[in-house]
């Protein structure tokens, strides 16, 4: 059969058209994570007329033993995980006004109050979701150390703050990026002084399938986020 120019150009279209597309890449940064956490500290002495406790304890818990400055902070409804767009937005200014009508805002020292190696983890997931919505100074305490750090005695009441919005810069999420280790508590964070090595939970305790290099120093905290990514269905992010 004799191939015309017309004939081709029509062939060439449809040969070019059936072809697969080139795979896109897209490079995951593996630094971001870190970056995003830089300014947690543990354990460190905070003045509680200038910071806000957010008690990630049971609600029983803060309601018999409330500390001052402080409000209650259910992991599960403190979460970003699986939203977008409109549904993204909304939830981000629920909770952005709920942080201001407690006093806080993107500066102030935030004190996330927990069980530690007693809990399971839930002042990670609450921590991660106060990043994203552009909080910047963020410390751990847990409640048992927690008289010890603090160094003011005349102590206002929280008062609310204006209506502030952000973007959410960051969410615990690693869909798309290749499987990576959850990797908590370098000793850049002080984390080797805040756990009792003795009390750490052994690495064959942790979820089957998830890799956990903590040193076996970081206890439940390390558990509780790798089980919170697992429940989310979502691999854990390097940290």
């Amino acid at each position: 059969m004799k191939i015309t120019p017309r004939l081709f150009f029509i062939l060439l279209f449809f040969t070019v058209g059936c072809q697969s597309q080139p795979t896109k890449l897209f490079e995951t940064d593996k630094d971001f994570e870190k970056r995003a956490f830089e300014k947690i500290r543990f354990g460190e002495k905070f003045d509680l007329k200038r910071s806000v406790i957010v008690d990630t304890r049971s609600r029983f818990d803060h309601e018999m033993s409330r500390p001052p400055r402080s409000f209650h902070a259910y992991w599960k409804d403190w979460q970003l995980s699986g939203l977008s767009g409109e549904n993204l937005k909304k939830q981000k200014q629920i909770l952005q006004r709920q942080l201001a009508l407690n006093g806080v805002d993107p500066l102030t020292q935030v004190v996330i109050l927990g069980k530690a190696l007693q809990g399971e983890g839930d002042e990670f997931a609450v921590a991660a979701t106060l990043v994203s919505l552009g909080i910047k100074k963020i410390t751990f305490v847990d409640e048992y150390s927690m008289q010890k750090s603090l160094v003011s005695l005349d102590i206002p009441p929280l008062a609310n703050l204006p209506y502030w919005e952000s973007d959410v810069t960051y969410q615990f999420d690693c869909q798309g990026s290749e499987p990576a280790d959850l990797v908590v508590g370098n000793d850049s964070w002080g984390v080797k002084d805040l756990f009792n090595p003795d009390m750490s939970i052994k690495r064959k305790s942790f979820p089957k399938g998830i890799k956990v290099r903590i040193g076996d120093k970081t206890g439940r905290w390390a558990y509780g986020l790798a089980l919170y990514l697992k429940e989310q269905g979502r691999q854990p992010c390097v940290l």
